[in-house]
C-alpha cells in the first residue's frame, strides 16, 4: 500500500515537520515520489515512523538511542527469527528492569 503525507499524518499522528525531521535522522525511511510528484511512503516506512514514536514518546528514547534500536530491529527482521526472539527478549528485561526501579521508588503522599 501507498500512503500519501496526509495518511502519514493522521496514522502515525505527528504533523508532517515532525515527520520529515525523522525522515533526515532514519536514512531507513526513504518515501519516493509519484508520477505527479507528490511524496508516497510504503507499508514499511509508516511502521518504522510510528515504532519510532513509540521509542522517543513511551520508550523515552533519544533520537540516537531509537534509531540504534531501530537499526537493531531491522537487521534482526531480516536475520530471521532466532535474531527477533532474542531483541524481544532484551526489550522484556529493559522493561522489566525499569518496572523494578519504579517500586523501589518511594511513592510521596500529600
Amino acid at each position: 500500500m501507498r500512503y500519501t503525507v496526509g495518511d502519514v499524518e493522521k496514522t502515525v499522528g505527528e504533523h508532517i515537520s515532525v515527520i520529515q525531521e525523522w525522515e533526515r535522522e532514519m536514512p531507513m525511511v526513504r518515501p519516493k515520489r509519484d508520477k505527479a510528484g507528490r511524496m508516497v511512503y510504503s507499508d514499511r516506512d509508516v511502521r518504522i515512523l510510528r515504532r519510532l514514536k513509540y521509542l522517543l514518546y513511551d520508550g523515552r528514547l533519544s533520537l540516537k538511542e531509537a534509531r540504534r534500536r531501530l537499526f537493531m530491529e531491522f537487521s534482526a527482521e531480516k536475520q530471521g527469527p532466532h535474531a527477533q526472539i532474542a531483541l524481544i527478549r532484551q526489550e522484556l528485561l529493559e522493561v522489566h528492569e525499569m518496572v523494578k526501579n519504579m517500586g523501589s521508588r518511594r511513592i510521596l503522599r500529600p
